[in-house]
């Protein structure tokens, strides 16, 4: 953990964790496909194999991942990153046979966090789309969102009555 709020994970994210959301029924149907409510929920912040595709050099993953989650912590110390908005917009998202359901979200000072990314680096390193995987094929597994390239090329806005209450649980 480096904050009660953050992890860093195994693979090289550091994510605003232990997220709690309610009115999400256990499992729902997109567009004839059932998906599962996911064990866990989090925002991925940045994502280190994002930031290494997108800067000159071979730093190694770990090296890279460890640079900035020491940017990270020196930055949360003016600036917070935990507060998030839900926002009224699910996506279906499909790569091969997996797919899952996003939804949207604004979280404060992120975007600023990689304007500092790009300028450490020296890099054109693309925002992350912030969101939250609610439902997947496996309730285990998420599927990555790097950019908004990748936010327009596999995914689209799906309608979901069913989640029209879904709210988010203040810690």
């Amino acid at each position: 953990m480096i904050t009660e709020y953050h992890d860093y994970n195994d693979t090289c994210d550091i994510r605003l964790v232990d997220l709690k959301l309610d009115n999400l029924p256990a499992s729902i149907e997109v567009e004839g496909a059932k998906l599962y409510k996911k064990t866990e929920f989090h925002i991925t912040l940045v994502s280190a194999k994002s930031v290494l595709r997108s800067i000159e050099g071979e730093p190694s993953l770990e090296s890279l991942g460890d640079e900035i989650v020491e940017e990270f912590k020196k930055f949360i110390t003016a600036n917070q990153i935990k507060d998030y908005t839900l926002l009224p917009e699910f996506r279906l998202l499909k790569r091969g046979d997996s797919k899952t359901l996003v939804t949207m979200v604004k979280i404060d000072n992120n975007q600023k966090f990689f304007d500092l990314l790009r300028e450490k680096y020296g890099a054109k390193i693309p925002d992350q789309p912030t969101h939250i995987t609610i439902y997947s094929f496996d309730p285990e597994t998420g599927l990555y969102i790097n950019s908004a390239a990748e936010l327009e090329r596999d995914t689209h806005i799906v309608d979901v009555p069913e989640l029209q209450n879904l709210a988010k649980i203040e810690p």
